[in-house]
Formats: structure tokens, C-alpha cells, sequence
């Protein structure tokens, strides 16, 4: 892959949403249900159909990324071109903000599904995109553990 291309491309053109099921036309006034079961009714009790909501845990939908030094992007620009690449997909960006006023160098993505971030690394440890000519490093978030843990907490309280 030639230095400076976005690794998002493939093959010149975008990659999509690769969890995206193709669109099949329906004739207006036709039930789906209908169409797809073969079956001539269908029960009027039955409750309408609602996908689940997943429940993964904030940590397991993120993903960490560093901007180089002096070369900060906007939240509103990353949203924008992860969804233009894998589609609506984030929840939301988080820039880390400094407190002496300098451009942000980190921050997260959290996305809707926990299959997001594995589906953007595709297997790798670190994943480089260029969004608005400016390289931007992704890598799974790891929330910071405390100096004590549970564990060395248990075992200092028995002593």
C-alpha cells in the first residue's frame, strides 16, 4: 500500500458498512413477512418485531486515537468521515480537552456496537487513517486499571 493512502480504501474505492444487508425492493402495499414466509396470514396479536438493544459495555465499543503533534481534528470531522466509510456507526467522539488551552493530541471513539472497533482493526494492533489530509493512529481502548486492584485491595484489608 503506497504511503499517505487512506487504509479504508480498497481497490480505489470506499469501503462500506461490511455489516450492511443489501436492499431488496418491496412493492409498495406488500408485506415483507409475507413475501419472505410464503405463509397467506399472519397473527394481529403478534407485538411488532424490535431489534435488541446491545448492552456491551462502553469500554468493549471504543477505540483510542492519537493525532500527531500539532495536527488535531475536529470531533465533528471524525464522526463525519467514519460515517461516510462504515456508516452510521458512532455514538460519539471525545477530543481530550488540555488544560493550558494547546490542541488536543487523543481521544475516543465510542460506537453503537462492539463489533465496530474489530471490524475498523481488522486484526492489528494500531490502524492508521488520514482524515482531512492528517494522519490519525486508532487502537483499542484500554481503560487505565487503579495502582491497587480488587485484589491487592483484599488482601490489604485481611492484613
Amino acid at each position: 500500500m503506497d504511503k499517505g493512502k487512506n487504509v479504508a480504501l480498497s481497490s480505489g474505492s470506499k469501503v462500506l458498512n461490511p455489516f450492511a444487508t443489501p436492499f431488496e425492493y418491496v412493492p409498495e402495499g406488500k408485506n415483507v413477512a409475507l413475501l419472505s414466509s410464503g405463509f397467506n396470514e399472519m397473527n394481529p396479536f403478534a407485538r411488532s418485531f424490535t431489534r435488541p438493544f446491545e448492552h456491551a459495555p462502553e469500554d468493549d465499543r471504543s477505540l483510542f486515537m492519537t493525532f500527531s503533534h500539532g495536527f488535531p481534528l475536529a470531533w465533528f470531522e471524525i464522526r463525519e468521515y467514519l460515517t461516510e466509510v462504515y456508516g452510521n456507526c458512532v455514538e460519539y467522539v471525545h477530543n481530550h480537552r488540555r488544560a493550558d488551552g494547546r490542541s488536543a493530541e487523543f481521544g475516543k471513539i465510542v460506537f453503537t456496537t462492539s463489533h465496530m472497533p474489530c471490524a475498523i482493526m481488522q486484526g492489528r494492533e494500531v490502524v492508521r487513517h488520514v482524515i482531512r489530509n492528517r494522519p490519525v493512529w486508532l487502537k483499542r481502548f484500554r481503560p487505565r486499571i487503579d495502582v491497587m486492584t480488587t485484589i491487592d485491595r483484599l488482601n490489604f484489608f485481611d492484613n
